[in-house]
């Protein structure tokens, strides 16, 4: 296990009263964005791993091997503190900007020794608007607790299909399409709709369908498929394929990975009863928690983490 490194997800030098201002909206019950699943889930992997790390501490108590998510204000004093030479590894992100010509191509920094993605095609993104970027972006997914996310015991599913929705308003009718469809087949669904519904409700659905469709126009890395694998829930996702971006037209996926042993896709040109259909048919032989298991979990992406932090090899 190698020394403790820092995490930051706030300036180190932002006052006591923010502080307490930030910890205090956080009680404030609310579905969780993927900014602080991301947060949550590596610090619970760090420790579920053993490894030493410092979160936001005091820029006196701030390590050589510096990681910065979701502020950007962090990454600007981390910046300043490596040119400065107190910070000798510096990684950025992922989950700091959208695009990487945001905040004055604050990742372009020469400071920055790594930044890391949810996934290939934001990198690929990153990479087609600002070449330089190239050999400093890795993916890194997170991974999530296969202890709190998993199948019911035993399992007896009331619905054949939860259905996830998170559309913007010109795509809504996709859903009521959806719906009248699994409604000709006499298929059991209800819905989700992203950003109203708590983790403990999302999994009481997960536990109670067969399978999850899944409408989205583009997932950076889609933690709410990760979860829905870990429940041994396989997933139909519609994926157009490319979206714009900050008025940049960008080829994406909704699924980033989705494997044939975690679900299938439809788009917009495919015959959606068939692709339910069809989908139904093979539901018996897809494994996604077994998935998870092999590669995504908690102790999975904090190891991947703490090998960025200190610069070693995939197999170091």
């Amino acid at each position: 296990m190698c020394d403790a490194f820092t995490v930051l997800t706030q300036d180190p030098t932002e006052t006591r009263a923010r502080q307490w201002l930030r910890r205090l909206r956080a009680l404030r019950p609310a579905q969780p964005g993927g900014a602080s699943v991301v947060q949550t889930n590596l610090l619970q992997g760090l420790r579920e791993i053993g490894q030493p790390f410092r979160w936001n501490p005091h820029p006196a108590r701030v390590t050589p091997h510096v990681g910065v998510l979701t502020n950007v204000r962090a990454l600007r004093w981390a910046i300043a503190a490596k040119r400065a030479g107190t910070i000798t590894r510096l990684v950025a992100g992922p989950n700091l900007v959208v695009t990487p010509l945001d905040e004055a191509r604050i990742l372009c920094a020469p400071e920055i020794d790594r930044v890391l993605t949810p996934s290939r095609w934001v990198s690929d993104f990153y990479r087609a608007l600002v070449p330089e970027l190239a050999g400093k972006l890795a993916e890194w997914p997170i991974g999530v607790d296969p202890a709190y996310w998993s199948p019911a015991e035993p399992r007896v599913p009331r619905d054949d299909f939860l259905v996830y929705q998170k559309l913007e308003p010109h795509d809504a009718a996709l859903a009521e399409r959806v719906a009248a469809e699994l409604e000709r087949q006499h298929l059991r669904y209800r819905r989700v709709i992203y950003g109203a519904y708590t983790p403990h409700a999302y999994r009481a659905a997960l536990r109670s369908c067969r399978a999850l469709i899944f409408l989205s126009a583009s997932e950076s890395q889609g933690i709410a498929l990760f979860e829905a694998w870990a429940c041994d829930v396989p997933v139909l996702a519609w994926d157009r394929g490319t979206r714009v971006i900050a008025n940049h037209t960008v080829a994406c996926s909704s699924a980033p990975y989705l494997t044939p042993a975690t679900g299938t896709t439809f788009n917009d040109t495919d015959d959606l009863g068939r692709a339910i259909e069809t989908f139904c048919q093979r539901t018996p032989q897809f494994s996604p928690r077994a998935s998870i298991l092999a590669q995504f979990t908690l102790a999975h992406s904090a190891r991947a983490y703490a090998r960025e932090l200190r610069g070693a090899t995939p197999h170091e």
